[in-house]
């Protein structure tokens, strides 16, 4: 996997690290969409800051060199604060590409379009329909497609005289651009329409098919669906699954992709009578319309908020894949990968990197690409453990032959550390192995980058599992060790993402990204041993050289326990109050005369600073048992103190209510 990092002069953020802060540190810079004609000819599109404004991003490689290209923008665009952005594009040839979006023009936005002949490009004036606004035209384009060199279609939206949104069709044809009326639903508002266009597919010069949404004439928004067949266009009554609410509507269709003449596949959402947000499968494989609810993965919730589809690619009337989102049982969101094979939909589990979120996940595909059956690559993101949604990271999954596989990301040497973060939100593949996908990262000055993965068959060697880590040593305490390593002598081409401790006899482990960890609760035994792997988005490692045997102290037992203190706090509350004053009659009542207190804490601090953490709890506990013993009269009773920190945990610190168990006291009472 290699990173490109290719962004226009104008919206570079800097010339060299000196630069810190500034109107000109913080861009956002974005790439929306990639397609790729040939092994080493893509265009990708989007947009970039400059000078106040937002200009149309054109990056064009040739002969796999990637390089900017200024996008010709029409006569009236308003060129100082304005606003461009180019949103799809589509190459029926390595030197004829069509490029789509929108731009800033006196009065509001302009569609913009513009084609590229022999490898010069030049803008075209985007035909309107007749009821068009001439002040406030407020058009779009936002998908384009293209059968053969002169043979297009775009679509979007516009703005009526009436200042009603339409739906926006314009088709070329031996390269002449014409608008077409939209036809509509017969239930279609006349007088509040809001109506748009999202995506458009074609399998030959005539036979196309368009997906949207529009608005009834009870204002309720529904999927549109229109096709072609020898140049005439007409709509479509999307069939909806049993259950769909005729009341609560909120149906779109947002995707759609075309393997042959009549056999195409349709993805989006649509609201059940019980308002859930449902996945949505339109498929016509033979002629006829039908439709589906997305099969869910088991861990699916039974009431979602958000399942949709946003991407699907067929690469055969019988091999489709459609990915998007669905929300799980506990409300939290992952990633949608459906399959068409045999004429079923299926789901299928989407692989993660293995250092992926799994408790609160926040991830997503927004796009897949299928040059072959059963040969797919889709992208989005996924959130790590130890960040949880605060940074997305770039999620992309390779289908070679039918098995799915998570396939890691490179972020150029300028990103973020400090708040590391990237996504993919485009894919075009000419074969398995030749891809670009397309999206942005969080760079360390405080801007968002453009980024352009490419997977390469000559550039990157199917990557292995690393070596085993070097140099482990353990270091005992009281029913822990802590081991420290150095990473692997090679990573198998892949980063290593985690590590993980384990010893022997008894299994017990400890997990981190970092080269050290310790492993607590371990069984007793005369000694013990202890090996490290290294894991990467390929695999597991084989095992480390064990360590030498170990002798591992027994952990304190016996006693009572004050429990549970404020996380980070050694102050006595009522409640530990209480036991203090339980532990103080027991004492006098039993006839000790020594008590020993050690402090515990949980892993929220270091391993020095939870040591320190608690001698506090230790000492504020001998305090408040003192005041008791005086106050009941006895005052012949020896008490010390000591700390072992995060050693000898009694809870797991994966939980909240673990690790305020391990957030203790233990009073060891002695004659």
């Amino acid at each position: 996997m290699l990173a490109v990092n290719v962004t226009p002069a104008s919206a570079r953020a800097h010339d060299g690290a000196s630069v810190r802060s500034g109107p000109t540190a913080e861009r956002t810079n974005r790439v929306l969409d990639v397609t790729c004609a040939t092994t080493v000819t893509c265009v990708a599109v989007g947009s970039y800051s400059s000078g106040g404004g937002t200009e149309a991003l054109l990056d064009v490689e040739r002969s796999g060199t990637w390089g900017v290209v200024t996008a010709p923008q029409p006569a009236d665009a308003v060129r100082a604060g304005g606003d461009a952005v180019l949103d799809a594009v589509a190459c029926p040839s390595a030197a004829g590409c069509v490029v789509t979006g929108q731009t800033a023009v006196p009065g509001g936005a302009a569609a913009l379009l513009d084609v590229e002949s022999a490898g010069s490009w030049h803008n075209v004036t985007v035909p309107l329909p007749a009821d068009a606004s001439a002040t406030a035209p407020d058009a779009s384009l936002t998908a384009v497609t293209c059968a053969a060199a002169g043979t297009c279609v775009a679509v979007g939206s516009y703005a009526s005289t009436k200042g009603e949104q339409q739906a926006l069709l314009v088709v070329e044809s031996s390269g002449v651009w014409a608008d077409v009326v939209v036809p509509l639903p017969a239930d279609a508002s006349t007088t509040a329409a809001s109506n748009a266009l999202a995506a458009v597919a074609c399998s030959g010069a005539t036979s196309c098919a368009a997906t949207g949404s529009y608005v009834t004439g009870g204002g309720a928004q529904q999927a549109l669906l229109v096709t072609s067949t020898s140049s005439t266009w007409s709509d479509v009554v999307v069939p909806l699954p049993a259950g769909a609410s005729t009341t609560a509507a909120s149906n779109a269709l947002d995707t759609v992709s075309c393997a042959a003449a009549g056999g195409c596949v349709a993805g989006g959402s649509y609201v059940d009578a019980s308002t859930n947000h449902q996945a949505l499968l339109v498929t016509s494989m033979s002629g006829s319309w039908t439709s589906a609810t997305a099969p869910l993965p088991a861990d699916a919730s039974a009431a979602p908020t958000l399942n949709s589809l946003s991407s699907v690619a067929c690469a055969s009337t019988t091999s489709c894949v459609a990915v998007g989102v669905y929300q799980d049982a506990t409300g939290y969101q992952k990633p949608l990968l459906e399959s068409w094979s045999a004429g079923t939909w299926s789901a299928i589990g989407a692989p993660l990197p293995p250092d992926a979120e799994t408790v609160e996940p926040f991830d997503t595909f927004d796009a897949v690409s299928c040059p072959a059956v059963d040969e797919c690559v889709a992208v989005g993101f996924y959130t790590r453990t130890s960040q949880r949604y605060l940074y997305p990271q770039a999620l992309l999954d390779v289908d070679a032959g039918g098995t799915w596989r998570s396939v890691g990301v490179t972020v150029p040497s300028d990103g973020s550390t400090r708040h590391p973060s990237s996504l993919l939100t485009s894919v075009s593949c000419t074969s398995i192995v030749e891809c670009a996908a397309t999206g942005v990262y969080a760079d360390r000055y405080g801007g968002t980058q453009l980024l352009i993965e490419q997977l390469s068959k000559t550039l990157d060697p199917v990557p292995v599992v690393p070596g085993p880590p070097r140099g482990v040593v353990a270091h005992p305490g009281h029913g822990q060790a802590t081991v420290t390593w150095s990473p692997p002598a090679v990573d198998g081409g892949s980063p290593v993402v985690r590590y993980t401790a384990t010893a022997s006899p008894g299994g017990q482990s400890c997990s981190t990204s970092a080269t050290r960890c310790t492993i607590r609760a371990l069984v007793t035994a005369p000694t013990v041993t202890i090996t490290v792997t290294a894991s990467s988005v390929i695999g597991d490692s084989a095992p480390s050289v064990p360590t030498r045997p170990v002798a591992i102290a027994p952990p304190p037992t016996g006693g009572v326990t004050i429990v549970p203190f404020a996380p980070r706090s050694a102050a006595i509350t009522p409640a530990l109050a209480a036991q203090v004053r339980h532990l103080a009659a027991r004492v006098a009542a039993g006839g000790n005369t020594h008590v020993h207190l050690i402090g515990f804490s949980d892993d929220s601090e270091p391993p020095r600073a939870s040591l320190a953490i608690s001698a506090a709890r230790a000492r504020a506990v001998r305090a408040a048992f003192l005041a008791a013993l005086a106050h009941l009269g006895v005052r012949d009773v020896a008490v010390s103190v000591g700390a072992l920190g995060q050693a000898d945990a009694v809870g797991t610190d994966a939980t909240s209510a673990g690790r305020a168990m391990n957030r203790r006291v233990l009073a060891q009472l002695r004659r």
